[in-house]
């Protein structure tokens, strides 16, 4: 074989949809709607902050500080063969990720 005749065709793009964002409106009623939901501070978070599910839920208390309004993100939660566990801890003295957010004064 001198060649492979596949190295001279271009593969297919991938057709990537559009983002479908909601509207200021369909999130007001989104959010009234979980109001008395167990996970209300979790999907208030959600769409607030843009944080992953991940995220959100490997949250512990010593990444608020509600005083400052601040939450970091630490430890996410994983999924590895349908089983949930932690992620790798930050080591000791490293920053948080840069993606602390600071939208708690309102909530």
């Amino acid at each position: 074989m001198v060649r492979n005749v596949a190295d001279a065709a271009d593969p297919p793009k991938p057709r990537t949809p559009e983002m479908q964002v909601w509207s200021p409106d369909q999130l007001r009623a989104f959010l009234n709607h979980v109001q008395a939901d167990r996970l209300c501070a979790a999907w208030l978070l959600a769409v607030t902050t843009g944080m992953r599910r991940g995220e959100i839920l490997g949250l512990r208390w010593s990444d608020l500080d509600l005083e400052a309004g601040r939450v970091a993100v630490r430890r996410p939660r994983i999924v590895v063969d349908y089983r949930a566990g932690l992620g790798a801890a930050m080591p000791p003295g490293a920053e948080p990720r840069a993606r602390a957010c600071e939208t708690l004064g309102g909530v």
